[in-house]
């Protein structure tokens, strides 16, 4: 890949893609991203078996051919030391980062499935059950993340929810100042800067569902 140590396979958009992003970032992974547009760029892939469920975003990375977006991250996260050696801190990191992708689910795709304000209804219902819980955790860490005194995968999930509420609502964490700190010191961040200047895609709109129902023969 030449000046690339990856490749990124997805749609100009965010989805399912943007956590593996936001992750090469912070891991300082130089990537080229390949945009579908049309059935024949996945056709392509299908054909080579390069897609073992059928299913984008692929990542070529370490001469692997990645699926599955919680699988990749959590590669990316292993190869970055962005996991604990420690089995309990392992997995106190792998059950954050789950509660952070149970919580991304009220943001993503709202065009996909509902308008944008039965989105933000439902996300403003999902507030009290998940930012008490990581208001609490960061604050009995005490080091400004959720594991230990560094970055981790649980951290970047949080970040992730964190940028999409900044988006749709206003002040969303006026009363949680552990998590004003967190978003911070994470903004603050190498990686985390290229990717918001770089990398972060717009908001999905109607352009990206046409292509993506092109590309998946649904249109």
């Amino acid at each position: 890949m030449a000046e690339f140590e990856a490749k990124l396979y997805y749609f100009d958009g965010r989805g399912l893609a943007e956590r593996i992003r936001l992750m090469l970032c912070i891991t300082g992974v130089k990537f080229e991203e390949v945009f579908f547009t049309e059935r024949s760029e996945l056709e392509k892939l299908l054909k080579a078996g390069d897609l073992l469920f059928g299913q984008l975003p692929l990542l070529e990375i370490d001469g692997l051919k990645l699926v599955q977006s919680n699988a990749v991250t959590r590669y990316v996260a292993s190869r970055s030391n962005m996991y604990s050696t420690d089995p309990k801190d392992q997995v106190r990191i792998d059950s954050l980062y789950d509660g952070t992708r149970d919580f991304m689910t009220v943001f993503m795709a709202p065009i996909f499935r509902m308008s944008e304000e039965e989105m933000k209804k439902q996300a403003e219902e999902a507030f009290p059950k998940y930012l008490p819980v990581f208001e609490k955790v960061l604050k009995e860490n005490g080091t400004g993340y959720l594991v230990g005194k560094s970055v981790t995968l649980a951290d970047a999930g949080l970040l992730e929810v964190l940028l999409a509420m900044e988006d749709y609502f206003d002040a969303p964490l006026k009363d949680y100042p552990q998590l004003n700190k967190f978003l911070s010191k994470m903004k603050s961040l190498d990686g985390v800067k290229v990717y918001l200047k770089k990398y972060r895609k717009r908001k999905n709109d109607e352009k990206l569902k046409t292509e993506v129902m092109r590309v998946l023969g649904k249109s």
